[in-house]
């Protein structure tokens, strides 16, 4: 077993590479298995007879674990060293995609809510450990990260109707073989872990509780409800977007091939916006950058519902306008904050409250076009959640609007330019 290095020194110039590589390959497993699903999700309804609204489920669970399992991985990663939590997530993530293919139609559903909870221990540590072995280039392997796993759920998506065509495949082999890097990864984790992988320090760990930071509220401050309703309604337009985008199209004419390419370039295209955007909002004004993508998801979606033989213009305005969202959204979350204990708590209360919304509105928008035959009240619905983004944006974007929380005094900071997001 490799000696223990030192708490809080970087990693060593000759191990650099494998955890950048042990980083790059758990990235890769974050996305990929909630972005197979979409489309080969009519193949999924057939063998288990699934109507639309049960089928939403497969991806709006992971949701729900997203936002409910967050602070027990926090916990989890101050508890243990990073390495063997991270290893046995990726194992459990693997066990639960097999059983989401293969146990029938109750290991269908059980199987997505293991899978939701192993990501989302990914989703709260890897970003950790990104901050704990890189200090010196965090913001360049966070560049690494997020491309990583943005690129996963990409190719997964890409390949999921080629795979599901496969006679000795079909959509189970299409789901379920996303559990061989998983298996690498763990197996990645396991080596670093024997080579003195240490325990997270508690500051480091997203979301988690501290006794470094006052314990301040953020519940009751109405520009926290404002940041937390920009951020959750953005990432429900996007997981709306994920999960039924392909159907609508199949349900328009479109081929599944066609909708599957859709879906790649919907989860990849706003990638380099998001990177860019936080550098491009300057001084403390921001009401004009969290509006601007508002208009431009409207006319994704009205096009896509009326015009949907245009697909390939309408998903890349819309990626686009997300991805600028997602970024300009979340690094409120550090602008807006009074202190360092009210942005964890803000982050906390953000990202649960916003992934609730987000498994529940995805949800819905798939019961709304089920229960109409159509999907013309759902896209309706998903420009009146533009609209409650905007008036949301419009008032946490306030150059007064400031999250100071409740409890014990602690030191302000003052308003500083973006950071970058982690996501």
């Amino acid at each position: 077993m490799g000696a223990e290095q030192r708490p809080g020194a970087p990693v060593r110039q000759g191990v650099a590479v494998a955890a950048a590589l042990t980083v790059v390959v758990v990235a890769l497993n974050l996305r990929a298995s909630i972005a197979v699903v979409p489309p080969v999700l009519g193949e999924v309804q057939q063998a288990h007879g699934l109507s639309l609204t049960a089928a939403g489920l497969l991806t709006t669970l992971p949701l729900l674990c997203f936002g409910l399992v967050a602070p027990v991985a926090g916990w989890l990663g101050n508890r243990w060293r990073l390495e063997p939590v991270l290893a046995g997530a990726m194992l459990t993530l693997a066990l639960g995609l097999v059983g989401r293919s293969y146990a029938g139609t109750p290991g269908l559903f059980a199987g997505s809510l293991v899978v939701g909870a192993a990501i989302t221990v990914g989703n709260v540590l890897v970003p950790g450990m990104v901050k704990r072995d890189f200090r010196t280039t965090s913001s360049m392997m966070t560049a690494v990260y997020v491309t990583t796993f943005t690129g996963g759920a990409a190719v997964a998506a890409g390949v999921s109707i080629p795979l599901a065509g496969w006679s000795d495949l079909g959509w189970q082999g299409a789901l379920s073989v996303w559990a061989l890097p998983a298996v690498v990864a763990a197996a990645l984790l396991v080596v670093r872990a024997r080579r003195g992988g240490r325990a997270l320090p508690p500051s480091a760990a997203p979301g988690a509780t501290t006794e470094q930071l006052p314990p301040v509220s953020v519940w009751r401050s109405p520009v926290a409800w404002l940041i937390t309703g920009y951020t959750g309604l953005q990432s429900l337009l996007f997981y709306a977007g994920l999960t039924w985008l392909p159907t609508i199209l199949v349900d328009a004419g479109l081929t599944r091939r066609d909708a599957a390419l859709a879906l790649v370039l919907y989860t990849i295209v706003g990638v380099p916006v998001s990177l860019l955007v936080p550098f491009l909002a300057r001084g403390t004004d921001h009401r004009l950058p969290l509006v601007l993508p508002g208009p431009f998801v409207v006319v994704g979606l009205v096009g896509l519902g009326a015009w949907p033989q245009q697909w390939l213009l309408w998903t890349v305005v819309m990626a686009v306008a997300l991805g600028w969202g997602l970024s300009i959204g979340l690094s409120q979350v550090v602008l807006r904050a009074g202190s360092p204990a009210v942005a964890a708590r803000l982050s906390a209360m953000s990202q649960f409250a916003g992934y609730l919304l987000t498994a529940c509105g995805t949800w819905a928008a798939g019961a709304t076009a089920e229960a109409t035959d159509g999907w013309t009240l759902s896209l309706a619905g998903l420009v009146a959640v533009v609209v409650a983004m905007l008036g949301c944006g419009l008032l946490a974007g306030r150059p007064t609007a400031t999250v100071r929380g409740r409890g014990p005094a602690a030191p302000s900071v003052p308003m500083q330019e973006p950071l970058r997001p982690l996501p």
